[in-house]
């Protein structure tokens, strides 16, 4: 084990706050390699995710069963599938963590979704469709609505209670006075770290939600 032996959990993220005060923060650019320690600012989740590092959940899958870690992280044959709640958790994060302006170039809602195909037509006619648009199938209706309407998909659709699940959850950590103190630092999100353990070379890396500048203060 990397970690296990060495030094105790608090003393092993005391020594990595430490380094990363030594540490810079680099943009990222596609198709970089890490062959130093750093902190790069804007790699994309997936990308990170494949980067040949060892993380907390991949020690622990390591520690628990090597052949899952290999196919999980280094055959290239895993494809994880999200699940309903990772949806919820990624756009809250999102939003929570980045903003809206950069919740919204990912995420989108569209307040028709729900509406059936009779809603759809009477809809479409306030822009001056007849009743030759009734042959047309509800995907195409809710097309021509969403065009209309002047609704700018984007990555990911959210619905009506999902959207409302995300909000609610903002204001819930707005609401508790440790969060928004915490969040309220000079520092930034989704920034990915990497570095090599001390002991063995092997290449470490972490993805906090949120680093302040000054790592001291991490407590």
């Amino acid at each position: 084990a990397i970690i296990s032996g060495l030094f105790s959990r608090q003393q092993y993220i005391n020594r990595i706050t430490k380094k990363m005060n030594n540490y810079n923060i680099i943009d990222y650019t596609e198709g970089m390699e890490i062959t130093e320690p750093c902190i790069i600012r804007n790699m994309p989740n997936e990308i990170y995710h494949k980067m040949p590092a060892l993380s907390n959940s991949g020690l622990k899958t390591l520690l628990s069963c090597p052949i899952k870690y290999y196919y999980k992280y280094l055959s290239g044959e895993y494809e994880p599938k999200e699940k309903a709640y990772f949806k919820i958790g990624k756009a809250a994060h999102k939003y929570i963590l980045e903003g809206r302006e950069e919740f919204e170039k990912e995420y989108w809602h569209n307040p028709y979704s729900e509406l059936k195909k009779d809603e759809l037509i009477n809809l479409l006619k306030t822009f001056g469709y007849d009743d030759s648009i009734k042959k047309y199938l509800v995907s195409d209706l809710m097309q021509l609505v969403i065009e209309k309407a002047g609704i700018t998909p984007k990555q990911t659709h959210l619905t009506s209670s999902e959207l409302n699940q995300i909000v609610s959850m903002a204001r819930s950590i707005n609401a508790d006075t440790k969060c928004k103190n915490a969040l309220s630092q000079k520092g930034e999100s989704e920034l990915s770290i990497f570095w090599q353990d001390d002991k063995t070379g092997v290449w470490l890396k972490c993805r906090p939600d949120f680093l302040p500048y000054d790592c001291k203060d991490v407590p």
